[in-house]
């Protein structure tokens, strides 16, 4: 009926003003006097809406799948994304897993993680990551910190580190370095216990200056 078709409309108005890419509504009574009421509703932003919305000082939380829970370690993560320009992202999968991966570019993760798959590896697999849009030293070191901090805690001996950085990438490499050679060096005794072994692929810009910074550590 028209109230009805008048809720519809307005809707999608504040779906259209909201840059909203999805929203679902499921389900809304009408009671006697006409009013609508949404009993269940969820809505999705991209990551540019989530910065418009930010700069207009309203408020968009991220929240996962229902029944997620969330390893402290990715809440570590999360904290330090929410106050950047750049993109940091963990999702621990198996925090028994002996493959960890430390790789700057969203394309590595990609790449690098289908090869994985191809190698029927994917159970070894102990996290999903993402380091991308140039983030800063400190942002970097938190992620690096966190991330080697989980790979010990396992105890687990003859793990593996991969670390890469993609070539066709504007992330300053040293920038990253810098912070991985620190947390090296600060967990260096444990890191030999378990005999964690570290895999580097190199590339993108002052690479050679960031291979002298490894080469020193």
């Amino acid at each position: 009926d028209s109230i009805i078709k008048a809720f519809i409309v307005r809707l999608f108005q504040f779906f259209k003003e909201q840059w909203f890419t999805s929203l679902e509504i499921n389900p809304f009574v009408v009671d006697d006097t006409g009013n609508i009421t949404c009993l269940d509703m969820v809505a999705k932003v991209d990551s540019c809406e989530l910065w418009r919305q930010k700069l207009q000082q309203q408020y968009i939380s991220r929240v996962k799948p229902f029944g997620t829970k969330s390893h402290p370690s990715e809440t570590i993560v999360e904290s330090v994304d929410a106050k950047t320009w750049a993109s940091l992202k963990l999702t621990v999968i198996n925090p028994e897993g002996r493959l960890w991966f430390l790789l700057w570019g969203w394309w590595a993760s990609v790449i690098v993680m289908d090869t994985i798959v191809d190698h029927w590896l994917l159970h070894e697999v102990a996290n999903y990551w993402e380091l991308s849009w140039n983030p800063d030293e400190s942002s970097n070191r938190t992620y690096v910190n966190t991330l080697i901090e989980t790979m010990l805690a396992n105890k687990k001996s003859d793990q593996y580190l991969f670390v890469v950085w993609w070539i066709a990438n504007f992330t300053d490499i040293v920038a990253l370095v810098k912070p991985l050679c620190e947390c090296i060096v600060e967990h260096a005794p444990d890191l030999i216990k378990q005999n964690i072994t570290l895999v580097m692929r190199r590339g993108g810009l002052r690479a050679e200056e960031a291979m002298h910074l490894l080469h020193e550590t």
